[in-house]
């Protein structure tokens, strides 16, 4: 599970540089609207915090089991929402970069709550 968290903190890491260095090609055409260059920056910063929860998590899951819980909520309705914005909503380069986020954060997704069992039993359990 810690791999796992720690994955998943460097994601958020990763999204938190796209939204605040990368906004033309995050944003598109909205890149010129100062709302979405706004959220774009909350966005930023909201991702940054996820990454630090997820990371402190890692060292100790079983301790940390709200940050735990937080993670696997928020690895499951990134996935969610992909998938909605891939079929209906997206196409071109930014479909295509959704589509990579979305397999992640589904297999995260999936890895931790298989994982949550052993966690939630103890270390000589856990992966």
């Amino acid at each position: 599970m810690s791999l796992l968290l720690r994955i998943a903190a460097v994601l958020a890491v990763l999204r938190a540089l796209a939204f605040a260095f990368a906004k033309p090609v995050v944003l598109g055409r909205l890149a010129v609207e100062p709302l979405a260059w706004a959220m774009a920056n909350g966005l930023a910063v909201a991702n940054l915090a996820f990454a630090f929860v997820f990371w402190r998590a890692a060292s100790n899951p079983a301790g940390e089991r709200t940050a735990l819980y937080a993670s696997i909520l928020v690895t499951g309705l990134r996935g969610a929402t992909a998938v909605y914005d891939v079929l209906y909503v997206l196409d071109g380069h930014g479909a295509v970069v959704t589509l990579i986020d979305m397999i992640a954060n589904v297999a995260l997704f999936v890895g931790m709550v298989n994982s949550l069992a052993g966690v939630l039993r103890g270390p000589e359990y856990e992966d």
